[in-house]
């Protein structure tokens, strides 16, 4: 698959119809020639070969390929990232750009690593690829770190500012205020024992 994308892009006298024509067919197969459908767009793209007719890029895009400028932009952004690789994963397991790029890493080639098991990225090996694939995402989730909900941090900075400002009192508290405050404390302090916290003192 990598020669046939070198082989586009290396053809530097190529004609718009041509690469238009190669376009099409490619466009009829199925999975590993999708990156080269893509490879064609980005030569036309980047050669301005679209020129010819009298179109730029968006026009180009909207009224010969019948597909948003930003489609196109996007299928090539991927190739470039990517590889080729990326529309042959992308296709057999249903995953988005974003999901491919958690696990690229163990992408190389036409193959996904899965603990030293090399699946081979062929059609007959949809399930085992889709299986990896999931897998690795799942590794992916359970080794990121809990977002913390944004309404604790609301709360944690309320806290942080009624601490600021009780440090900013000059007058002393008479003792209804002092038991006032220390049953607030209190409160926090049993609270925070009640989500895990350990609390000295």
């Amino acid at each position: 698959m990598n020669e046939i994308i070198e082989n586009h892009v290396g053809a530097s006298d190529a004609d718009l119809s041509r690469w238009m024509g190669r376009r099409e067919t490619f466009g009829l197969i199925a999975g590993a020639c999708t990156a080269a459908d893509v490879a064609s767009l980005r030569f036309i793209r980047d050669n301005k070969s679209y020129r010819s007719t009298g179109s730029n890029w968006a026009e180009f895009c909207t009224g010969h390929l019948r597909v948003n400028r930003r489609t196109v932009d996007r299928a090539i952004a991927n190739l470039n990232e990517f590889g080729p690789s990326f529309f042959l994963v992308t296709q057999m397991a249903h995953i988005t750009p974003a999901d491919y790029r958690r696990i690229a890493r163990h992408i190389s080639g036409d193959a996904i690593n899965l603990d030293g098991t090399m699946v081979a990225l062929l059609p007959e090996n949809r399930q085992a690829v889709s299986d990896a694939v999931g897998e690795l995402l799942r590794r992916f989730e359970s080794e990121q770190p809990k977002p913390v909900p944004a309404a604790f941090d609301a709360l944690l900075k309320r806290c942080r500012n009624v601490a600021d400002s009780l440090s900013s009192i000059e007058d002393s508290l008479d003792g209804d205020q002092k038991a006032a405050l220390a049953d607030a404390i209190g409160a926090i302090r049993s609270a925070a024992v009640g989500l895990g916290v350990g609390i000295a003192g």
